[in-house]
């Protein structure tokens, strides 16, 4: 293949150039993050996309395209690193819709385990229904439609209320919402 371009990390030298052979032998196009380093410079982390082209005589060239994916893999990291706090968080953590069913409801989309050892109720059991499963006769309709408002407005709002358990057991629950 010839020279590497000196700007590519040593590690990722032989995944490079594997890259190159295969897509200069027509096994489609590679898209990968390589380091690229400069001396007395951080490193950056590129992903490359390398597609094979054809010039007018026939000529076999690889293409390149270069995007800076240091910001994108630091967005990666920390969102991995928000998804195991949420997961892993000992308290019940419920994610809905932005946009409520009726104008006053909002579809669960997300619960972690904790909610599952609180309520009773699997994942699959509250993914696609709405907290209101969560509601019963003790639940204080005034505090639901203070929640309600808040959430109207675009405002957190922090409360507690009495929930039920998908055994109808009552808890007391204090919570914040906050949209995004």
């Amino acid at each position: 293949m010839g020279a590497f371009p000196p700007f590519i990390a040593r590690a990722d030298r032989d995944c490079y150039a594997r890259d190159c052979a295969d897509v200069l032998a027509g096994c489609g196009d590679v898209t990968r993050s390589y380091t690229f380093e400069a001396k007395g410079e951080r490193p950056l982390h590129v992903a490359v996309t390398k597609t094979r082209g054809v010039d007018a005589h026939g000529r076999v060239h690889g293409v390149s395209m270069l995007e800076n994916a240091g910001a994108r893999l630091a967005t990666e990291r920390r969102l991995a690193m928000l998804e195991s706090v949420v997961v892993n968080s000992t308290d019940a953590v419920i994610v809905t819709e932005a946009v409520a069913l009726d104008g006053n409801s909002h579809r669960i989309i997300f619960v972690n385990d904790a909610f599952t050892r609180l309520t009773g109720y699997t994942a699959a059991e509250a993914i696609g229904n709405t907290p209101r499963l969560l509601q019963g006769p003790k639940t204080d309709r005034a505090e639901l439609q203070r929640i309600a408002q808040a959430l109207q407005a675009g405002e957190p709002v922090f409360t507690e209320l009495t929930n039920y358990r998908k055994d109808r057991s009552e808890f007391r629950v204090e919570f914040s919402i906050a949209p995004v």
